[in-house]
């Protein structure tokens, strides 16, 4: 049963999109691997709606917060105590945006749809809010009036909904133009689709000295390089690319370092008191 289904959503989705979908079915394999046999697909920039909010941002409880959004202030109520005066000064918590398939019917209809789909319908979403808004106060009648007010409740609840996806697939926008994740992507499926190691070290080398990819992202590149190219016993060719990654804690003490793209770079140096420190990967946040 479980394999009919597989097969009949699979038939579906090949459907949907013919152009993209223009290859002879008898030249594909379709191979069904379980999680914990399958070290890349954990790897790969992920471009569905929940899996971005998940890996980009960060899901807590389903709530989402965004950095530099401001927050709501519930005041407390009167009291004389000098406690409550100091609850009241207590900077606010953000309460971020809270995503549920329950609660949020648009949620529900794009969280598993990719990016391209995701901003084609956000901007349908925002388009359906305006013309539901959309009322000529000095020319409507008493009867468009009173629709309008009894639907009010509907469309506060409408635009909060439009107003925290556009706001958050904005944010999302933005983290993809600051990390150049096309870019990476792109060089991610190309090294699990294709066989070109030249090509694909010739990029990596490339995107790496550039200067403006994130360690992370750069990271995940070299491992999925070396899962597709290189053997456990050989050296890998990734370590010249990593290796201005990392640090000991003798440079950390010393505070002596260089910020390149995005990532603080600490230089070794001799130092009397020598110290055995593990290795580690150290990140500007």
């Amino acid at each position: 049963q479980l394999c009919k289904r597989v097969a009949a959503e699979l038939s579906t989705v090949l459907k949907s999109d013919l152009e993209l979908f223009d290859y002879r079915p008898r030249d594909t394999l379709l191979l069904i691997i379980d999680r914990n046999d399958d070290p890349v697909t954990p790897l790969l920039t992920p471009w569905t709606y929940q899996a971005m909010l998940h890996e980009l941002v960060g899901l807590d409880r389903n709530t989402l917060h965004i950095k530099g959004e401001p927050s709501t202030v519930v005041a407390p109520p009167p009291s004389s105590s000098s406690s409550a005066a100091a609850e009241k000064d207590k900077p606010a918590e953000p309460e971020g945006y809270v995503f549920s398939q329950k609660d949020d019917a648009f949620f529900e209809e794009n969280m598993y749809h990719n990016w391209g789909d995701l901003c084609g319908n956000v901007k349908k979403y925002v388009d359906h809010c305006k013309r539901v808004m959309n009322i000529d106060r000095s020319t409507a009648t008493i009867e468009e009036v009173k629709q309008f007010m009894q639907k009010l409740p509907q469309t506060k609840s409408l635009t909060g909904f439009v107003t925290k996806h556009a706001t958050v697939v904005s944010h999302l926008s933005n983290i993809i133009k600051e990390r150049h994740l096309l870019e990476v992507s792109e060089l991610e499926q190309n090294m699990v689709v294709e066989v070109d190691q030249s090509a694909h070290w010739s990029r990596l080398k490339e995107l790496s000295g550039s200067g403006y990819l994130d360690t992370n992202d750069l990271l995940r590149l070299c491992i999925l390089f070396n899962l597709r190219y290189e053997k456990t016993a050989s050296p890998s060719r990734t370590d010249e690319l990593l290796s201005c990654l990392l640090y000991t804690s003798d440079a950390a003490d010393e505070e002596d370092s260089v910020d390149l793209g995005g990532r603080r770079i600490i230089k070794k140096k001799k130092n009397d008191r020598q110290r055995k420190g593990s290795i580690q990967v150290r990140q500007r946040m």
